[in-house]
């Protein structure tokens, strides 16, 4: 915020000059910053707002990189809010501006969760090979991959969508498969890649695997395995976008075959008390 409003004194100071369009962009980036902030702590309406602010700026300065992830930034607004339309559009809409690896992949990873979201099963496992053919063609960067942190898009963080795109579409084994190969990564990769949020969901997913296998592979005691560590982590910790993948858990774990068996209601308890010291006010 201290940034985001030294950089709106200045544009209030001066004339459009050659500096004009850095402070557009440091303006910019902070509101879209905020934006991922509020969306971890479930503000979504100020989420949405700080976004809108972030687009305007990024237009008035022509800067082509931010534009693209602050459209991905609004599609993965809209996918939490559950406006999985609006989430599509938002990717459709950056993908004119992406030009570098990391812009074109992290669209398409979030196009494969909105077309997932809209049931649309063929066209999600089509965005997530574009991300895949994306990662693996000619690598092309821009300033904003020397910034790094929450402006990257590590295989890791690829791997964690996938992980949830496979989830949504019911595909337990893709689910199991994305969710161990992102945690690894994760687990053994730069600390400075690892979000503790991502990595959480990547075991929620992992969790949610376990329970989306054909009727007598269900598995709610490798399930309550995988949800070991992201039960224990301490309220402070408790994102707001772990509770709609924790619910869906809840609900599997309340279907047949599983929802007699011993694992299933202790895990389903479990879940019920983490929720309830989870903040109320989503990972990205």
């Amino acid at each position: 915020m201290s940034v985001r409003d030294r950089a709106y004194g200045l544009l209030g100071q001066q004339r459009r000059t050659t500096d004009t369009r850095g402070l557009l962009f440091v303006a910019g980036l902070a509101c879209g910053m905020l934006a991922h902030a509020s969306m971890d702590l479930g503000d979504r309406r100020s989420a949405a707002n700080q976004a809108r602010v972030a687009s305007r700026l990024a237009t008035e300065t022509g800067h082509h990189g931010l534009l693209a992830w602050i459209f991905g930034t609004q599609s993965l607004i809209a996918y939490c809010l559950q406006l999985s339309d609006k989430a599509v559009e938002f990717v459709e809409r950056g993908e004119e501006y992406a030009t570098s690896t990391t812009s074109r992949v992290r669209l398409a990873a979030l196009k494969a969760r909105g077309q997932a979201a809209r049931r649309n099963g063929p066209a999600a496992r089509q965005a997530l090979s574009e991300a895949r053919t994306a990662r693996d063609g000619q690598d092309r960067q821009d300033d904003l991959d020397a910034m790094g942190g929450i402006l990257g898009f590590p295989l890791a963080k690829q791997n964690y969508y996938a992980a949830s795109t496979a989830a949504l579409v019911s595909d337990g084994a893709a689910a199991e498969n994305y969710a161990q190969q992102a945690i690894a990564a994760y687990e053994t990769g730069p600390e400075e890649e690892c979000s503790y949020g991502d990595l959480a969901l990547s075991r929620v997913y992992l969790a949610q695997a376990q329970l989306l296998k054909p009727g007598p592979r269900q598995d709610p005691a490798a399930a309550s395995a995988a949800m070991r560590a992201v039960l224990a982590l301490p309220p402070e910790k408790r994102i707001a976008g772990l509770r709609r993948p924790l619910h869906r858990m809840q609900a599997a774990l309340d279907g047949e075959p599983v929802r007699h068996a011993a694992p299933s209601r202790q895990l389903k308890a479990e879940i019920a008390e983490f929720l309830a010291g989870t903040h109320a006010i989503t990972s990205t």
